[in-house]
């Protein structure tokens, strides 16, 4: 080979070398780039529930001014996106549409890992206890769990409500094969309360803020709640975000913590805005509220919670295995505890 061709094939395999390890350094950057937009700005995508009030804290910090407030110098064009439910929101998620979920439960967000998903617990957003109840006809003799041996119940089968169930019931030495359960879930509450009132079934577990109606009615009698068995929701965030945008990732959890400090020092306000958002009587946006803990935290008494819904649910034959490093590798707590001043 003449000394021309070999400068000419040195200058061709030096220039491949560093396209090969530009492409390899600038892996991350590509990742990056599927949430930045030419000029700089992140694009953060959320998805929210309409219907309650935990699926809408990020439209009240909007409402508020929270939103500017911690965003304030940064780039970030948030797009508050509606689910009617966390497994849809799931499917966004792998069709890489979504970034975060609201408030979503522990039963979408195991199920979602053990299918791929990838995300991770980054903060709760609400614990329920007395606004989810159990009601019976008025003039029913069940007048508390231990006499829902042998009755059929309605709930929601597979979700977190039908976990915090079986442990209410067990606490009352009620085993699961002990009553029938009827597939009910939140949405399907009218069905529930006519199924009542027909005799056609016994007892109805579900929110308080959708049987409130029937309780002031005097149609159906409240025999008692979840305490000790609390539903949580989360504030979820795909692994890949947290990884490539970690100071936006704190920035979105902070946004979460003062919603909720906001909303639990602000009540009258609160009331006024939650009742006007989700079409309610402000009575029952203020009772409601009193009946939950809205609180943006991370405990092991929660991550522990998370491993118990992961067992129900191979229990009820919904997985076949435990998802692999359920809280070390989709549990983060740090972003909250630094929001917190607990780091």
């Amino acid at each position: 080979m003449g000394k021309k061709k070999k400068v000419i094939a040195f200058i061709l395999i030096m220039t491949l070398l560093v396209i090969g390890v530009t492409a390899c350094g600038n892996s991350t950057s590509e990742a990056k780039a599927d949430n930045t937009s030419e000029d700089g700005t992140v694009n953060l995508r959320v998805s929210y529930w309409d219907y309650n009030l935990q699926g809408n804290l990020f439209e009240f910090a909007k409402e508020w001014g929270i939103w500017d407030e911690v965003f304030t110098d940064d780039k970030v064009k948030v797009d508050l996106i509606a689910f009617e439910n966390g497994p849809v929101a799931n499917e966004s998620i792998t069709a890489g549409e979504l970034d975060a979920e609201l408030s979503l439960g522990d039963q979408p967000f195991i199920t979602g890992n053990a299918n791929g998903v990838d995300t991770s617990v980054i903060a709760t957003t609400m614990k329920q206890e007395e606004s989810y109840i159990t009601v019976v006809a008025a003039d029913s003799d069940i007048n508390s769990y231990k006499d829902l041996k042998g009755k059929s119940i309605g709930v929601g089968i597979g979700t977190f409500s039908h976990k915090s169930l079986l442990g209410i019931l067990g606490e009352n030495g009620i085993e699961e094969n002990e009553v029938e359960f009827t597939n009910l879930g939140e949405s399907q509450y009218t069905e529930a309360l006519t199924a009542i009132e027909r005799g056609e079934l016994d007892a109805y577990f579900g929110s308080w803020y959708n049987l409130a109606a029937a309780l002031e009615e005097g149609s159906v009698k409240q025999i008692g709640d979840s305490t000790g068995h609390p539903l949580t929701t989360y504030l979820v965030v795909t692994n890949s975000f947290i990884e490539n945008y970690p100071d936006i990732t704190e920035k979105l959890t902070e946004v979460l913590y003062k919603t909720i400090e906001y909303i639990n020092e602000n009540k009258e306000k609160a009331v006024s805005a939650i009742a006007k958002k989700l079409d309610w009587d402000e009575k029952v946006a203020s009772e409601f509220l009193d009946k939950v803990e809205l609180v943006a935290d991370l405990t092991e008494e929660d991550t522990t919670s998370i491993e118990e819904t992961q067992q129900f649910l191979i229990n009820q034959g919904v997985l076949d295995e435990e998802v692999e490093g359920l809280i070390e590798n989709h549990t983060d707590s740090s972003f909250i505890k630094k929001v917190r001043g607990e780091d």
